[in-house]
């Protein structure tokens, strides 16, 4: 059995992957794991749980307000539908964002391509490629921000601007994802950064790390993302503060007794370098592998709770569509995307 695009397969990873298994073949063998392989199971989750530890001592104390504020805002239809709670449900090339180890359950190539209508004049742009190997996937991505028709007042109180500038961010990056275990996937993303504001620049490079962490006898999947983790260049005369982000994030994908649908249930637990936490619940029901309904809630954002979305799969074509109804009369926030198996 083969999987194309973001829909699952009851069938597990195997059919993520594309490798071929039939579902059967794998409920049949499941036993099959050497003790050897089992073994090294519990290094690894200490390993894990020790990356983890290091994340938070090297994040510290809930430091001044954070810059780069487009690395914090979600890509891709799908993941706002489902509320952002995506780190252990990514299998697609937005996986590059969410958490590289997700590119591991892409078993063709895939690109991409997202676009995010924000508050006032915030635009963002997403592409994403994912290029599957026989054991290991690469990922490239492009991250672009832009805010336009920024207002240049004076000292003294005017009721006209002076004038006006723009404000670009960008984020190129690099992927690698591979198997270090039967159940365990590791996933890493080098990024380039770079930052103008009216005429002034900064660049830098920062680091995501991302774990994924399939259970064997259960539709259960853990997951761990420890995204920009680097340094910038001054801007004028200080340094931009990247927004580290620590996201746990869990999946479960229960067996309906619909034969035509399929269910899964996904929440995330997100930690910045300001000291501020959040949970992000998402839910996602697809019908008949071509049509999927999303609904997602967050905690702890003065702009936004409740989310909605769509997604529409046909052929090779994924289409995907997300809603954030924003509070105090901030409008109203789109994401649409369009991912291509070939």
């Amino acid at each position: 059995m083969k999987i194309i695009g973001n829909f699952r397969s009851n069938c597990g990873r195997f059919a993520l992957r594309g490798v071929g298994e039939t579902c059967s073949f794998y409920s049949q063998n499941s036993s099959w794991k050497s003790h050897a392989e089992r073994s090294r199971s519990v290094p690894m989750l200490r390993y894990l749980l020790m990356t983890l530890i290091g994340a938070l001592v090297l994040q510290g104390p809930a430091s001044a307000q954070t810059g780069l504020s487009f690395l914090k805002v979600g890509v891709g239809g799908r993941a706002t539908g489902m509320g952002e709670a995506y780190t252990a449900v990514a299998n697609d090339a937005t996986a590059a964002y969410w958490n590289p180890a997700g590119l591991l359950q892409l078993g063709e190539k895939q690109i991409y391509l997202v676009h995010n209508e924000w508050f006032k004049d915030f635009r963002s742009e997403f592409v994403a490629l994912a290029l599957p190997a026989e054991n290991y996937v690469l990922g490239l991505s492009l991250n672009s921000t832009n805010i336009g028709d920024i207002e240049i007042r004076g000292t003294q109180p005017s009721v006209e601007p002076i004038g006006t500038f723009t404000s670009h961010d960008l984020a190129l990056g690099i992927s690698y994802a591979r198997s270090l275990t039967q159940r365990l996937d590791l996933g890493v993303s080098l990024k380039y950064i770079y930052q103008k504001i009216f005429i002034h620049e900064s660049g830098g490079v920062a680091a995501d790390l991302g774990f994924r962490y399939h259970m064997e006898a259960i539709p259960l999947e853990f997951a761990l993302t420890l995204q920009n983790f680097g340094s910038m260049s001054k801007l004028r005369e200080e340094s931009p503060r990247l927004p580290r982000l620590i996201r746990i994030g869990f999946a479960y994908s229960p067996a309906l007794s619909l034969s035509e649908g399929s269910w899964i249930f996904a929440g995330d637990w997100v930690s910045d370098s300001e000291g501020n936490s959040h949970l992000h619940l998402g839910s996602e029901f697809q019908l008949r592998s071509f049509l999927a309904i999303r609904l997602g809630y967050q905690t702890g954002y003065e702009l936004k709770n409740i989310h909605f979305g769509f997604g529409v799969q046909s052929g090779r074509l994924l289409w995907d569509y997300g809603f954030v109804p924003l509070q105090q009369d901030f409008g109203q926030g789109h994401r649409f995307s369009l991912g291509v198996n070939f």
